[in-house]
């Protein structure tokens, strides 16, 4: 009896002899005299509990049935301190964390960052949420937006163009890249869904589009930089033949009609023959520029196939080395493992057999213990034939990434690289290497913005230079940059007063200029001998300096060509205008590779669901981080 009477009440049998039960039903009776109405229809201890604590603190505590509660501490004082920030810095702060840094919206829900923003906006009688920073993302990509149409406004730009995916979301990227205040700046203009079937006629209107929402005209396009893909190269082809229509004038538009009914089927040949040269005549307006780096690995798959048993071999081998069962002895030997190359990065096989060349030994030694990681001595000399022969092309692969290179600097790193695979006489890869570099660089050459910009470079033109076979390569080129001042003058006039247009002589060859026999005497004295035309009355000073181009001291490869035409801006002003839209035209379209960069960094694993609206802005802001800096949103804005 005596250990019965020591057994623990439990809480549950507590819980019964507070309870009544009438007809069934279970009701409170912890305190008869409250009429507590509370009941159950089939006995639960945990909800009596509760109802206890909540209802009958006091007589629960008597219970045992919950803890007496202890005051609660009073909240810590944090002293203030003096900070120094306003509404645009707190604004540019909380915008960087959505596009620069990457965070989700909802970031500004989370506690821990709640903590540290609450008492700066509530400082400064701000409120940010997930909502209303979507009203400031807006708000400062209009800001945008209204400084890229003032900056584009009159001038020549040129545009790049290229597509990606990303969980299956197809995005369509525009750049674009233009002289302003005496430097080359890269903008982009979108970075938009697109959810059609990507033809050529469907990229030429979402191009037009989107420059029409800046006010940028067809006719503004200089060149369009694109890689080699079919799809952009049939759509520029598609912009190029919009222009060309465009630019017929009345007065030729009007040769394109019938007389009369009887010769009609005669009179729609000659037509469609006249609108087909007008069409081509025009066609130089908009130059196609296909991206150099592109170009350059176009050459090295012309040496290297894809399937070449040799990488195959290696790359096999890398592979192998990626097992957890190596880790130890790479790491026992301070080694490092071979990164595995891909199609679609640039270099990476060079930089996959370049790091197992440098660590010869290692591999060697392994290769020794653990057979399947063997390379034999026919692969050693493979690797190292292809470091020393494909050592240049990386380079200059690397080179061609920088912010901007002018298709003139271009043209010389690739000379450079050509110079230096050129040395590797005994080379397997010499020969076939080298002949690949030519064929390649001679295509790219085809291309008359390709030309002006060498044409304008005192280091490739210059006084004996051969780098023009023809009198009629080099007329033509001359013709090119002329039509490019006019274009420049007359988008400069209908972005201010379109009736004060006025042209440069658009052919500068003597037999195709009203001149007496005396002028063309000149040039063709100036063209055998050298030095400058006489300066006679009626002779424009644009032609003059253009000529003087050819007789002009030859410069070494390092000259700044870029300071050279912005030293020249007052005694050259039309050479030098045709400079600044010539040398900022792009040899590559890398900014548009570097923004899909971005893009993966934005619309992440966790942010498929991103909006399509919200996803443009959002890259709007972070890859025209120049401009953001300068029109972040205030809080007022939105």
């Amino acid at each position: 009896m005596a250990e019965n009477s020591k057994k623990r009440v439990t809480a549950v049998e507590v819980i019964k002899t507070l309870t009544r039960v009438e007809s069934d039903v279970i009701f409170c009776a912890i305190d008869p005299t409250s009429k507590c109405q509370y009941s159950q229809a089939k006995f639960d201890s945990g909800n009596f509990a509760r109802h206890f604590r909540n209802q009958h603190l006091e007589l629960a505590i008597i219970n045992n049935l919950c803890k007496a509660e202890t005051p609660a501490k009073k909240p810590k004082a944090i002293p203030k301190l003096p900070v120094a920030i306003n509404k645009p810095t707190f604004m540019e702060g909380c915008m960087k964390l959505v596009t620069i840094h990457h965070l989700p919206l909802t970031c500004f829900e989370w506690e821990g960052l709640k903590l540290i923003i609450d008492p700066i906006s509530e400082a400064l009688n701000v409120k940010i949420n997930r909502k209303n920073i979507k009203l400031h993302l807006e708000a400062t990509a209009n800001r945008i937006k209204q400084v890229l149409i003032k900056e584009m406004r009159g001038k020549l730009i040129s545009v790049k163009l290229d597509s990606a995916s990303r969980h299956h979301r197809h995005i369509l990227g525009i750049n674009v890249q233009y002289e302003l205040h005496g430097a080359v700046v890269i903008r982009t203009l979108a970075m938009m869904e697109v959810k059609q079937s990507q033809t050529a006629k469907f990229l030429k209107d979402k191009i037009l589009e989107v420059l029409d929402t800046y006010g940028v005209t067809i006719h503004q396009i200089f060149s369009v930089t694109t890689d080699n893909g079919a799809n952009m190269i049939a759509a520029i082809k598609e912009l190029k033949t919009c222009l060309s229509k465009q630019l017929i004038d009345g007065e030729e538009a009007s040769k394109i009609c019938l007389d009369d009914d009887d010769d009609e089927s005669a009179n729609n040949e000659t037509d469609m023959a006249l609108l087909e040269n007008l069409i081509m005549e025009f066609r130089n307006q908009l130059s196609l520029v296909r991206c150099a780096v592109h170009t350059l690995q176009l050459a090295v798959g012309d040496v290297i196939k894809k399937n070449d048993a040799n990488i195959a071999r290696i790359t096999k081998v890398v592979k192998e080395t990626r097992k957890t069962k190596y880790t130890l002895y790479f790491e026992h030997k301070n080694a490092s493992k071979a990164p595995l190359w891909c199609i679609t990065r640039w270099g990476g096989r060079y930089e996959m057999i370049n790091s197992i060349v440098s660590q010869e030994f290692f591999y060697k030694e392994i290769g020794q213990e653990h057979k399947e990681l063997e390379l034999f001595e026919g692969d050693w000399n493979y690797m190292k034939h292809f470091v020393a022969a494909f050592k240049p092309v990386y380079e200059l692969t690397k080179k061609m990434q920088e912010k901007h290179c002018s298709l003139n600097d271009f043209y010389i790193s690739w000379l450079q690289a050509t110079c230096m695979v050129e040395k590797e006489i005994d080379n397997p890869f010499h020969d076939p290497l080298l002949e690949t570099l030519n064929t390649r660089l001679k295509l790219l050459m085809e291309n008359m913005v390709f030309k002006a910009a060498i044409f304008l470079d005192p280091r490739l033109n210059f006084l004996g230079s051969k780098l023009f076979a023809s009198v009629d390569e080099r007329e033509a080129v001359m013709n090119f940059i002329i039509n490019t001042y006019n274009r420049i003058v007359n988008t400069a006039c209908v972005s201010s007063t379109p009736s004060s247009s006025t042209n440069v002589q658009s052919t500068p060859a003597p037999d195709c200029v009203n001149k007496d026999v005396s002028d063309e005497l000149e040039d063709y004295i100036t063209r055998m001998i050298g030095g400058c035309s006489a300066n006679i009355s009626g002779t424009p000073s644009f032609h003059i300096q253009l000529r003087q181009l050819e007789v002009e001291p030859r410069q070494p490869h390092h000259y700044d060509v870029w300071n050279h035409w912005l030293a020249r801006k007052r005694t050259h002003p039309e050479l030098y205008a045709v400079a600044m839209v010539v040398l900022a035209a792009p040899s590559n379209q890398v900014s548009v590779e570097r923004a899909f960069s971005a893009l993966a960094l934005v619309l992440s694993d966790l942010r498929t669901g991103l909006a399509e609206k919200t996803l443009e802005e959002i890259l709007l802001v972070k890859l025209n981080r120049e401009i953001f800096q300068k029109v972040v949103a205030s809080p007022d804005d939105a």
